[in-house]
């Protein structure tokens, strides 16, 4: 964590990006180190896969429903993607997920459960329980620091 000065932790801005520094530290401490050699070249056409979870990451209800869409088997693509990014489609999918309700418990006033909801959990304990896991505090705890 970024050291600052006794007084500058009581600027809310400054706490924010303190939160914010910490969440990025947790996440980054929770993923396999970067590859360190290139994606083979079997995995060339992996950027659409990538893409088509970064944009659908909050309606994709099972890893599934990204094999049918690129028409390759579940277990196939849950092999090429470990390989590929050093993560399984689920633990990817869930750290985008909750960056993305920080981002919200941040900068909007809806309720934990519709942050959850907007973010892909389709239950508000599931949400609660990952982000807890990811974030070390729950949603309320990580917004009421934040503000």
């Amino acid at each position: 964590m970024l050291l600052l000065e006794k007084e500058n932790l009581t600027d809310s801005n400054n706490r924010i990006f303190i939160y914010l520094a910490d969440i990025l530290t947790i996440l980054n401490d929770n993923i396999s180190s970067p590859r360190s050699e290139p994606i083979p070249s079997a995995y060339a056409n992996f950027e659409p896969i990538l893409s088509y979870i970064n944009q659908k990451f909050n309606k994709i209800n099972n890893i599934e429903e990204i094999a049918e869409t690129f028409y390759i088997s579940k277990f196939h693509l849950c092999r090429i993607f470990k390989k590929a990014t050093g993560l399984t489609i689920s633990q990817y999918i869930n750290n985008i997920k909750i960056q993305n309700a920080c981002n919200m418990l941040i900068t909007t006033n809806l309720s934990i459960l519709e942050v959850g909801t907007a973010c892909g959990f389709n239950s508000s304990m599931y949400f609660c329980k990952i982000f807890k896991q990811a974030i070390s505090v729950t949603p309320s705890e990580f917004r009421k620091n934040a503000h």
